[in-house]
């Protein structure tokens, strides 16, 4: 998609921004060992699901459970 370069760095501001956020509520809910667990089985390829049930077992199922939490945590 072509788009004029200020919208372009809107979206990659906006990007920035929600990556930003998403990490901290990992962080803050989670810790930073968790965080680190989750990043090392991404390494080891595992799915993001996959990921986040082990690094964050009894926080949160999968990455949709994930995302449920993160978005009532901006509300």
């Amino acid at each position: 998609m072509l788009a004029p370069a200020s919208e372009r760095g809107y979206s990659v501001s906006a990007w920035y921004a929600q990556a930003e956020s998403m990490v901290r509520h990992m962080i803050e809910r989670g810790g930073r060992l968790g965080f680190s667990e989750f990043l090392a089985q991404l390494r080891e390829n595992k799915g993001f699901d996959q990921a986040i049930q082990a690094a964050y077992s009894g926080v949160w199922r999968d990455l949709a459970d994930f995302e449920r939490s993160w978005q009532r945590s901006l509300q």
